[in-house]
């Protein structure tokens, strides 16, 4: 696979990161 599943998840997890800190 080119985007194995826990690319996508590491992603995921920056997003909400990024989320978390502009809400904080």
């Amino acid at each position: 696979m080119r985007a194995p599943l826990h690319i996508t998840t590491l992603i995921a997890i920056f997003i909400t990161t990024l989320i978390t800190l502009a809400l904080a």
